[in-house]
C-alpha cells in the first residue's frame, strides 16, 4: 500500500474556496495535490463533495467513498473522505481524504473495489487545467489548459517552419 496519499481540506461556510491545509504523498506526488496559484480544485473530488454536502445538511459528520478517475493520466484512485465541522473555528468545516492508487496489488487486496455502490467520477486536478468538456461542476474555464495547448501549437508551427527553411 505504498501508493497512498492524504489530504486535509478547510472550507468556510458559504464560500466557494476550498484549501488544502495538509498533504502527504508516500511514494510520489499523486493527483490530486495542492497548488499555490488560487485555482479551483475539482468539485468532483470526494473531499470537496463531502464538504459541500455537510454544509447543506448541517450534519456533525459525513463520509464519502468514490473512485476518482483522471482521464488525462489514465490513473484511478480509491478515495475515502470524511468531513466534520471544525471544532475550533466558527462556520468552518474540514475534511480528510485518503487515496489509494488502483493497481493490480490493490485489486487483489481490496475485495469490495468492484462494488456497484462505489461511484466512479472522472475528475481533474483544477478546473483551469481540466480537459473534461462536459463538466457541470466546473467553476472556472480551462484557461491554463487552453494556454498550454496554444503554446504547444505555436511551438509545433515554429518547428515546422524551422525544418522548412533549414
Amino acid at each position: 500500500m505504498e501508493n497512498i496519499f492524504f489530504l486535509r481540506f478547510a472550507y468556510q461556510k458559504g464560500s466557494q474556496h476550498f484549501s488544502i491545509t495538509k498533504e502527504l504523498h508516500l511514494t510520489h506526488q499523486h493527483s490530486p495535490h495542492g497548488n499555490e496559484t488560487n485555482e479551483k480544485y475539482c468539485r468532483r473530488w470526494a473531499s470537496v463533495r463531502v464538504l459541500q454536502k455537510i454544509e447543506k445538511t448541517d450534519a456533525e459528520h459525513d463520509i464519502e467513498v468514490q473512485i476518482s478517475h483522471y482521464p488525462d493520466d489514465k490513473f484511478s484512485y480509491l478515495i475515502f473522505s470524511s468531513a466534520t465541522k471544525d471544532p475550533f473555528k466558527k462556520d468552518m468545516y474540514r475534511s480528510v481524504g485518503i487515496g489509494l492508487l488502483i493497481k493490480d496489488q490493490l485489486k487483489r487486496k481490496v475485495s469490495f473495489l468492484d462494488d456497484n455502490a462505489i461511484e466512479t467520477y472522472n475528475v481533474g486536478v483544477t478546473c483551469e487545467r481540466c480537459a473534461i468538456a462536459d463538466c457541470a461542476e466546473r467553476m472556472a474555464p480551462a484557461s491554463i489548459l487552453l494556454k498550454q495547448e496554444k503554446n504547444a501549437m505555436t511551438e509545433a508551427a515554429v518547428d515546422k517552419l524551422k525544418k522548412k527553411f533549414s
